[in-house]
Order: structure tokens, then sequence, then C-alpha cells
């Protein structure tokens, strides 16, 4: 036989191919037949994942074998499953808004579907858009802010389902929301006040700063975990409390502003801008009238009283008497009628004005009384004194002046030792 019919008789000899497992008696033993060339397929599904080695046996016509191999293999039951993973987002990333999925996903038999689990809920898992590529359009409208998960898996043609990818994000659509709780938009304060508290985020707040200049340099608040009792109406049932102490005589008087920044856990800040008004400057009040001359009688007293942001009350008080003004907007002008007739002593008029941001201002004045000057003043016109007269059929003329500046009611005269009224 010469060597090209050996060669073939060896072609077509009986093929005995064998798989056999390291160190383990797991061996498949197939023939193949008489074929010029072969192939065969193995179904390795069942095999546990470990070494194997591939062994080909050939044998001629007259006996004669020959050994090719063995030939080392790893079987890898991993490296059969579908293989997914996420492309958008990455782990914590921050979603301000909806959210667009996106993976990929490979299979050596190739991806039938991916499916995606939220938030750990198995009972609603949902199936993505695409294979290789797929995709899922998340609309977060109705997810409360913070954390949430999202679970992906492939299944391949076979319906082999791969292991899981899974990740956590932020959703943070809202900034925080920062709130003064214990005085109003525009109050008027004047002293040492504090601004009281919280801020509300679904993340959670990581810092609060604030800013009396306007915002160029921001100081570090201390804030509290707190806890509502039931939920508000976005859900949330943990806030934050702090305190802002400030001195406002270290500002001018007028409005004044305090800035806070909030820094939620997912890099989320919010500006807050509270207005108050600074009044310090205690209102201006004076007693114009009467100067230092003695008065009498019925009298008015008058002043004014100012103030730059404006007069919340003005009261007076004269010896038993007192009393409120009535204000009247852009008049700082003020006067008291009152009536000193019996005093024997000198009276202290006083007038007590409290401003819009509680300044209280009392201005105090003794008021000269003479009583004397309060008299009726009298004058004998005719006759003059030492003068002489002479009598009309028996009568006398008599002729003066009597005045009083709170009026003359009777006017008596004495001739003599007798009395006469007119």
């Amino acid at each position: 036989m010469n060597k090209k019919s050996v060669f073939f008789s060896v072609l077509l000899s009986l093929l005995v191919f064998a798989a056999f497992a390291g160190g383990k008696k797991d061996v498949t033993d197939r023939s193949v037949g008489d074929k010029n060339s072969w192939q065969e397929t193995f179904d390795i599904n069942d095999k546990p994942s470990g070494k194997y080695n591939i062994m080909v046996t050939a044998t001629d016509k007259a006996g004669n074998q020959t050994i090719a191999g063995p030939y080392n293999i790893k079987i890898d039951t991993e490296s059969d499953l579908p293989v997914a993973g996420i492309t958008n987002p990455v782990e914590n990333m921050r979603i301000p808004g909806n959210l667009n999925i996106v993976g990929t996903c490979i299979d050596d038999d190739a991806v039938d579907h991916v499916n995606i689990i939220f938030d750990g809920d198995e009972d609603n898992v949902q199936t993505a858009t695409g294979k290789e590529f797929w995709s899922f359009y998340l609309d977060t409208n109705n997810l409360k802010e913070g954390p949430h998960s999202i679970e992906v898996f492939g299944t391949d043609i076979n319906g082999l389902r791969g292991h899981s990818v899974k990740l956590i994000w932020q959703l943070d659509r809202r900034a925080p929301v920062t709130t003064v709780t214990n005085i109003g938009m525009g109050t008027l304060v004047s002293g040492k006040i504090n601004l009281d508290g919280t801020i509300q985020d679904g993340n959670g707040i990581r810092q609060l700063e604030y800013s009396l200049d306007g915002g160029q340099y921001f100081t570090k608040l201390k804030i509290k975990d707190e806890k509502l009792k039931e939920p508000d109406e976005n859900g949330l049932t943990e806030y934050w409390s702090f305190t802002v102490p400030i001195d406002t005589h270290k500002s001018k008087d007028g409005p004044a502003v305090c800035w806070f920044k909030a820094t939620d856990n997912a890099g989320s800040v919010g500006i807050y801008s509270f207005l108050y008004f600074i009044d310090n400057t205690s209102p201006d009040v004076k007693i114009v009238s009467p100067a230092d001359e003695a008065v009498n009688g019925v009298f008015t007293i008058a002043g004014y009283a100012k103030d730059t942001i404006g007069i919340q009350r003005l009261s007076w008080k004269f010896g038993t008497e007192s009393g409120d003004f009535d204000l009247i907007a852009g008049n700082p002008y003020w006067q008291k009628e009152v009536n000193a007739i019996g005093m024997a002593k000198s009276p202290e008029f006083s007038v007590t004005a409290v401003d819009t941001a509680g300044n209280v201002v009392t201005v105090k004045k003794t008021i000269k009384i003479d009583q004397e000057a309060d008299k009726p003043v009298v004058k004998i016109m005719f006759p003059a004194t030492d003068g002489t007269v002479e009598g009309t059929n028996g009568s006398l003329f008599l002729r003066g002046i009597a005045s009083d500046d709170d009026g003359v009611v009777s006017v008596s005269y004495k001739v003599d030792n007798g009395i006469s009224l007119f």
C-alpha cells in the first residue's frame, strides 16, 4: 500500500471522539463513522464548570491507530449567561427630572429580552425596549425624592436568565426648601433677634449656610434632624430645624436680608432670602408749646412725634388724666387742650411714643402755672384817681374795663361801704 492509499484509508477509517473530564469519570465516547472529513457537536449545558480534555483516535483498516490530543478545554457555565449592563444612570447619579435608562446586553446565543426591576418590586417587572442595546423611559413625577434602585437582567433565546446588575440613583427634582417660622416676611425688628426655621428635602440636608452681607460670605449653621407625626403634602416626614442669632445693632436701620443656602445630599442647592426691617432708632418726640412762659386756666400743649419707620402709639398724661392721641398718617404734630384751673402746683405733662419696632420714648415737661395771672383784670377809666366829679341828679357815673382770657361772668363795684353788681 503506497502512502497515498494509507492516508486515504485513515481518513475513511472509524473515528472515535472522546471528551474526558480531568480527574473525573465523566467520559463521552462517540463514533463519527467513515468520512473524509467530520465535525461533531457536544451539548455541555449539563456539564459542571471545570477542566476537560478532548482526544481523537483514528484507526485504519489494518488496525493501525493514531491519537490526536489530548487537548485541554475549560467549561465555564457562567460564560453562557447573558451579560447585562447599565450605561445611564451611573451609581449615585443625581437625576433632576425624568430618566431615560439605557444599557447593553450580550450573549453568544443572542438576547431575547431585557427586564428591569424598580425599587425591588419584583411583582412588577418591566421589559425594556431593545435587546443588545436597550432603553427604558421612566417618568419620575410620582416618585418620592431620594434614593431609588434599578436592577437589570437579560434572557437569551434559550430562556437562560443572566445575573442581574443593580445600582442606586438619587431623584432630586426639587431644591431644598427653607422657611423662617417665628416671624413673618417684612417684620420690623430691633436689638438682638433670632430667626428660627426649617428645611425640607427628600434627599436629606448636607449643610445649611447663611449670609448677612448679600451673599458675599456664608456661615455654616448647625441643623437638627426632626420628625413629623404625619407626612406633609409632599409625603415627607423628616425636616431639619435651625436658629440664626442676629444683632441688629451691627446693621443700619432700614431693610435687611438674610440669605440662606441649603445643600441636600444629592448636591442640589436651594437659595432662600428673608426680608426684615431694622429700626433701632427711637422716635423723636418734643413738647414745643408752651415754652418757658407761665400759663393758667385752660390752655393748649403742642408738639410733634417723628419716627423713620412709623409711630404705633402716642399717649399723654397730665396730672391725674391720661389718654391716647389719634394718629394721622404723614402728620407728626399733636396738641392737647388741658385745664389747670384750681391747680396749686405746677403739674407735669408727659408724652410717650412707641414705634412699630417697639422702641419707646417718653418726654416730660413741668408746666409753670401762674394762678394770679388767671384772675380777671379790671380797670376804672372814670373817674380818674384823685379826680373831682359832680353828681347829676344825685347819681355818680362810673366807667371801666373788665377782661379775662376765660371770659368775664360778672363785675361788682363798691362805693364806700356799699356793694352793687352790674
